[in-house]
């Protein structure tokens, strides 16, 4: 089907609401719909792409956003284009259409300099084909308050973020992104969204002279009048380990009151070894006696620019590596790191001692460790050496967001 792509108008909204009542047939009214196409919290309007049919009248036939968002990686913002919304209206499927969208949106993450494109899927297999890969899961625990650690009390003081906070809020955050992978950095319209839903609490962890060293935000969660209460956290992160073990200590302190609580951690995150009977309030079975929650699945990543990323993200330790990638578009860069700076140059292919499939963005960003990869088919490297050092080069917090789009 000969689509072509453009930037959407406000003229396109009754249209493209129609498109989406179809593609995405949840509970969300017209007005509810519109907001999203309008102003959706990390980009709105201005960053719609629509798919039109020159051969029906320029009828259009699908709907995408290219977010222009920053994602950090190892600590350092990248710029990353955030697909979302894809929808193709149902006369038009299997025809092209969202494969011509999403080369269109590559073709311009790539003239807008952003070396990833970064999505979630409802179906992986559609977007394998077109590079993109699994970044890593994440565990999303379910616990009984009483199973944190009493120890995990502090000095540090915590209290509930009031109106004044917002400043406050936002400083602790951006100073979590310098020590994450996964983290978007959030525009003043998304802390809008944030801070108005008067049902998400913020609480925050205060040294001695008031400065935020992290923070948690939660909902409590009610079926119906007197049936049980579960707590769902919503975001956990703090500039050093004594701040976050303050705020569990403030998620056990509702044991009270709460008879879960459900919180996401990277897929190697320690607290799991610490809690106590998490599932006392559970039965087992003969597979599985402690059940403490579900693995998830996180986003899709593709790499769109191998120099452009190897620049961008950030390096906990110096090195030098000579790295490829296969299939279309592929490329070989050495990235030379000096005080956790990369210098990105051209090499030669048949000097490359790490080799990368269509899986690279999940190798490059938080996901799977190189030697993983290399177990699964998914990299070559040149030598056991070389697999050592490219894997502390490479290595990265594992990959955790808390805001979907």
């Amino acid at each position: 089907m000969p689509v072509r792509i453009r930037e959407a108008t406000e003229r396109d909204l009754e249209r493209l609401v129609e498109i989406h009542t179809f593609a995405f047939p949840d509970a969300r009214g017209h007005e509810a719909r519109m907001r999203n196409f309008r102003s959706k919290p990390l980009g709105g309007l201005p960053r719609l792409r629509v798919a039109y049919d020159p051969e029906q009248k320029n009828r259009i036939v699908g709907h995408a956003f290219l977010l222009d968002l920053a994602v950090f990686i190892g600590g350092r913002a990248v710029r990353t284009g955030g697909i979302a919304t894809v929808g193709v209206e149902p006369a038009c499927r299997g025809r092209g259409v969202a494969t011509a969208l999403l080369g269109a949106l590559h073709e311009e993450a790539s003239r807008e300099a952003m070396p990833l494109t970064m999505l979630y899927a409802f179906r992986q297999g559609f977007y394998e084909r077109a590079g993109y890969s699994a970044v890593t899961p994440f565990q999303r625990l379910s616990l009984v308050p009483a199973s944190i650690p009493a120890s995990f009390r502090s000095s540090l003081h915590v209290r509930h973020a009031g109106a004044g906070d917002r400043e406050a809020l936002c400083a602790v955050y951006e100073r979590a992104c310098e020590r994450s992978t996964g983290f978007v950095a959030r525009p003043a319209a998304r802390w809008d969204e944030l801070l108005s839903d008067e049902r998400l609490a913020y609480v925050l962890a205060l040294d001695d002279a008031g400065l935020a060293l992290g923070a948690v935000a939660y909902r409590f969660v009610q079926t119906e009048s007197h049936a049980r209460v579960a707590l769902h956290v919503e975001e956990l992160h703090a500039t050093d380990d004594r701040a976050r073990l303050a705020l569990l200590a403030h998620l056990r302190a509702q044991k009270d009151q709460v008879a879960s609580i459900e919180i996401s951690v990277a897929w190697d995150d320690p607290l799991v070894h610490a809690l106590t009977d998490p599932d006392a309030d559970r039965f087992g079975e003969a597979a599985v006696e402690h059940a403490l929650g579900r693995v998830c699945g996180g986003p899709l990543l593709r790499v769109g620019s191998l120099h452009g990323l190897l620049a961008a993200r950030g390096y906990d330790r110096d090195g030098e590596l000579v790295v490829a990638t296969t299939g279309a578009g592929h490329e070989c860069a050495r990235v030379s790191v000096i005080g956790g700076m990369a210098e990105v140059t051209q090499a030669d292919p048949a000097l490359a001692e790490v080799v990368l499939s269509s899986h690279a963005a999940s190798v490059l960003a938080g996901g799977v460790r190189l030697g993983d990869a290399v177990r699964l088919g998914h990299a070559r490297v040149a030598s056991v050496d070389v697999l050592r050092r490219a894997d502390g080069l490479l290595a990265t917090p594992s990959f955790l967001s808390y805001d979907g789009f």
